[in-house]
């Protein structure tokens, strides 16, 4: 319409004004063009205009930073008011811009008048409407070129939405028709891009396609109707037709779209949405599926990798086993064999020393009994080496605690720990049963393999270097009271060696194993020894039951366990 107006055609024009030396020139916006007379201006040169509808209020923004209140009136082309000393002041708006100044004023509702010669005027309004309104009546005279100023006389005879921008996509022309379609007055989107008419991501493709005309001069979808999405200024969605032009004017490139509604009743646009929708999600969910195959197919790969992997090492597992199995078997086998060879020694060296002794006593005369005579009573008795076989013994069990244990001893020390045994104890054979340092630190471990037979525990401390321990009269259980007898003992190595026996009447604490910790000496005084669950920790205190001094002296006798070892006299 509008080319067919102009006599030129819109979609394939390079130049404008066309070759004719002559234009058609709107009534309606010729009386405000050229110079105004003087009869046209109201004569206000001598004072301030009396109220008068068109007077309008207006704040103008100072050279000082100031916001006065004037009555101000545009006559033509002509924005005329007072100062704040009556004087008037007279601008002609031709060749201007006009835009919003949010950005540049402190106050709302504001605009600014950009004329040609870089002066800036700052406007305030009180209401958005009265900002549109002047927006809108000053930005008629914006940029005095006449093919502008025809194309924007044409637009209001124009029943389809028309919407004019320049190479840079900034909205110069927007007639009655765009106003009731996308619910914005010209005022206020004039100067604004033409990605506010636009939903994402029609507006990054717009300004795309834009730029790329602008670089290659191709014409893409130039005069193709096409059917895309308009976004209200409420930011509602609708479906619409648009034809875009361009025509070469004084000022550049002008781009002329033309727009009409799919839909003129909520509910076809309704239905529009939904198949929209509709088909969105159906290609949304098709890209789902498909990258979730994708994603599955992956993640199946990885489970069999890893049940490959968890089947490989279930193997080896299993053979690992098996080899410590073996392991322990031989060891026991060893264990036994070397055991057995040191009671085998241990017989020959009683039985040597059981010889020894025997053939040191002294004999009766075989004259005395042969011949039947009585024996002399005043005769030495026959004694058996009873010290020779005790020192054999204590040798024997000495060698055989050294053998066994990763702690240093003293041998002079362990002799006299071993005469402190009970006599019915001194001829079993020492046996490691348990080591911190070879099964861990449990114990559930602990329990598993001290009970049964009569043990002694040997501890050696961090940092102090202490070597402390006890006898216990049987082997060790998880229980709620306290058992053992009187054959219990407390002892000391290092510093010095120490004995605390229990003696009647005291109470009867001996021992006592629970789920978190070993107790060796209880009564209200406290523990003799307490060991925790993880055998890492320990304490001593004086107690009831053996009448002992801390093992180990310092801050309520804590200490750290560095090897904790325990025999059993099997």
């Amino acid at each position: 319409q509008i080319g067919g107006m102009l006599g030129v055609d819109l979609q394939h024009s390079e130049s404008f004004p066309p070759k004719s030396t002559s234009l058609p020139v709107p009534t309606k916006l010729a009386t405000h063009g050229g110079s105004p007379s003087a009869s046209a201006l109201p004569d206000i040169s001598a004072s301030p205009p009396k109220a008068d509808e068109k007077w309008k209020p207006l704040y103008k923004k100072s050279l000082l930073g100031t916001w006065k209140k004037y009555s101000v009136a545009l006559e033509k082309d002509q924005l005329i008011y007072y100062d704040t000393k009556g004087k008037k002041k007279v601008h002609t708006v031709r060749d201007c811009t006009v835009k919003h100044a949010e950005g540049l004023t402190n106050r709302p509702f504001s605009f600014g008048l950009f004329l040609v010669d870089k002066a800036t005027l700052l406007f305030s309004a009180d209401s958005e409407k009265e900002r549109s309104d002047w927006i809108s009546s000053l930005s008629r005279f914006s940029r005095n070129d006449l093919g502008k100023m025809h194309i924007l006389g044409l637009l209001e005879g124009i029943s389809d939405c028309v919407v004019v921008s320049d190479e840079g996509g900034v909205i110069i022309g927007f007639n009655k028709a765009a106003s009731a379609m996308f619910g914005y007055p010209m005022g206020e989107v004039i100067g604004k891009n033409v990605s506010i008419l636009m939903p994402a991501p029609y507006a990054d493709l717009h300004g795309r396609f834009m730029k790329k005309h602008l670089e290659t001069g191709d014409a893409g979808k130039i005069g193709i109707p096409r059917r895309l999405t308009g976004k209200r200024k409420d930011g509602s969605v609708f479906p619409l037709e648009i034809s875009l032009g361009k025509i070469q004017t004084f000022d550049g490139l002008r781009f002329i779209a033309s727009m009409r509604a799919l839909y003129n009743t909520d509910t076809e646009m309704a239905h529009h949405l939904i198949e929209t929708a509709q088909t969105k999600l159906s290609a949304s969910l098709d890209a789902f599926r498909a990258q979730m195959d994708s994603e599955f197919s992956h993640i199946r790969k990885k489970v069999a990798e890893l049940e490959q992997q968890n089947s490989e090492l279930a193997h080896a597992n299993d053979g690992l086993h098996k080899k410590i199995e073996y392991h322990m078997l031989y060891r026991e086998a060893a264990e036994r064999i070397l055991r057995d060879k040191q009671k085998a020694e241990l017989r020959e060296d009683l039985a040597r020393h059981s010889a020894l002794a025997i053939s040191t006593t002294p004999k009766k005369p075989a004259s005395a009994t042969s011949s039947g005579q009585t024996p002399d009573i005043n005769a030495p008795p026959i004694v058996l080496d009873r010290e020779a076989d005790e020192v054999a013994t204590a040798e024997s069990w000495v060698h055989e605690l050294l053998h066994r244990t990763s702690l240093v001893l003293d041998p002079e020390a362990l002799r006299t720990l071993w005469t402190w045994l009970p006599p019915v104890t001194q001829g079993l054979v020492p046996t490691l049963v348990y080591s911190t340092s070879v099964h861990g630190r449990s114990l559930k471990t602990f329990y598993a393999r001290c009970g049964g037979a009569p043990n002694m525990i040997i501890m050696r401390t961090v940092g102090t270097n202490r070597v402390l321990g006890a006898y216990l009269s049987q082997g060790w259980e998880r229980s709620t009271h306290y058992y053992g007898n009187g054959q219990c003992f407390l002892f000391t190595f290092l510093p010095h060696l120490k004995k605390y026996t229990w003696a009647h009447p005291r109470p009867t604490y001996f021992m006592m194993g629970e789920d978190n910790c070993l107790i060796i000496g209880g009564g209200r005084q406290g523990y003799a020894l307490w060991i925790d669950d993880m055998i890492e920790r320990g304490t001593s205190e004086e107690s009831d039951t053996f009448d002992n001094d801390p093992l180990v002296p310092g801050a309520k006798g804590s200490f750290q366990i560095a090897v904790l070892e325990v025999f059993a006299f099997l």
